[in-house]
């Protein structure tokens, strides 16, 4: 079937993405792509001329750089995309976190980089990953977002690398550098988790008992910052 039948059929999904997300307006943050599924017939029928299938070759990267641009190191995690407002499974995917965009290698065609415009989320095996527009009502910078936990306090994290030069026997050499950020909110703030004090504002009315547990652990925020705020939030929400 042409493509623009595949488009004309497509447009007759109504609303898909109105329950799949509570992004801008709600403080729940979800990801659901089994709302936008749609019967096996469909990608059975389409294969190869489904809009998925399409997108901008990925050249890689120069071996000369250390250090890693994916979530995760290289290497392809099966998972799920909702692109084009319908959901996309089994799919060999990698999230480059430098260039924040997602690649999808089919078959034995060389890898391809998906329209961000078009994707409203992603799952690379259990964790799920999510888009938050330029218009968001908490004023987060636009990109995607891996959801953390759920509960009264959820907490989402926005995986970052940038490439540093470094002059080492005088010679420059570029590498990744992970600098992922965390966010924390409840019905009622957004905050920036940048240190233990915005974080126990976030928990405040459990600070005692989390500061015990988190001491019983051994967690340390200046030694492992995810885990310490994913366990203190977890805690809180039991």
């Amino acid at each position: 079937m042409p493509y623009s039948k595949l488009k004309l059929i497509l447009s007759l999904v109504p609303g898909l993405l109105l329950s799949l997300f509570a992004v801008a307006q709600t403080a729940n943050l979800q990801f659901n792509p089994e709302k936008t599924k749609l019967p096996r017939t469909f990608y059975q029928i389409f294969d190869k001329n489904l809009p998925i299938a399409y997108g901008r070759v990925f050249t890689g990267y120069s071996p000369q750089i250390t250090g890693s641009p994916f979530f995760n190191g290289p290497g392809w995690t099966d998972g799920k995309v909702v692109f084009d407002n319908v959901t996309y499974e089994h799919l060999k995917l990698q999230y480059d976190v430098y260039a924040n965009e997602l690649i999808v290698k089919r078959d034995e065609n060389l890898p391809y980089i998906l329209s961000a415009e078009k994707i409203a989320g992603f799952t690379l095996g259990e964790l799920s990953f999510i888009k938050i527009a330029k218009d968001n009502s908490w004023k987060l910078p636009p990109g995607f977002y891996q959801l953390q936990t759920n509960g009264p306090v959820q907490q989402i994290a926005a995986r970052k690398k940038i490439l540093k030069e470094i002059i080492e026997d005088s010679r420059i050499k570029k590498e990744f550098i992970t600098v992922d950020e965390f966010y924390g909110f409840d019905e009622e703030q957004m905050i920036p988790i940048k240190n233990k004090k915005a974080l126990f504002q976030l928990v405040k009315d459990k600070k005692a008992l989390i500061r015990k547990e988190l001491k019983g652990r051994n967690l340390s925020f200046k030694n492992n910052r995810e885990a310490f705020i994913t366990t203190a939030i977890e805690i809180y929400n039991q």
